[in-house]
């Protein structure tokens, strides 16, 4: 739509493992999650990068219902060795997140109206997170 070149949207569904699942619908948008019995087929980052030639990333944009976590895990090689640059919308999912992006060295801060790296009771909202290396 925008005619860029050098953006690939891939639609897949990503979590931490292969298999086949569909996207169940909650109570509110902020409550959909995967069925793993279902149809549809979700991968990791790190399996389409190694096995489904995407390229390598840059930037991601992760917004996946709560599923933070489970995503980031799957993409431990990409985190790794190309230390992408992530904008992660967090669904009560800030500790086991900031966990993972500490492991792997990144830099995190908040965005938006709502500082949930100092909240306690704000389960929802947005955070980039850079390598050191690309912060200069």
């Amino acid at each position: 739509l925008n005619d860029l070149a050098n953006v690939r949207v891939i639609q897949a569904a990503i979590g931490d493992r292969v298999g086949t699942a569909h996207l169940a619908a909650g109570d509110s948008s902020l409550d959909a999650h995967l069925i793993e019995t279902g149809v549809g087929e979700p991968v990791t980052i790190d399996h389409g990068v190694q096995q489904l030639e995407w390229p390598p990333p840059d930037v991601i944009k992760m917004d996946v219902e709560g599923h933070e976590a489970s995503a980031l895990k799957g993409m431990s090689a990409v985190l790794r060795d190309r230390d992408p640059t992530l904008l992660i919308e967090l669904h009560w999912t800030k500790h086991e997140v900031l966990e993972i992006l500490h492991e792997y060295r990144y830099a995190v801060t908040a965005l938006g109206a709502f500082d949930i790296l100092s909240s306690d009771t704000v389960g929802h909202g947005h955070i980039p997170a850079r390598h050191p290396a690309k912060c200069t």
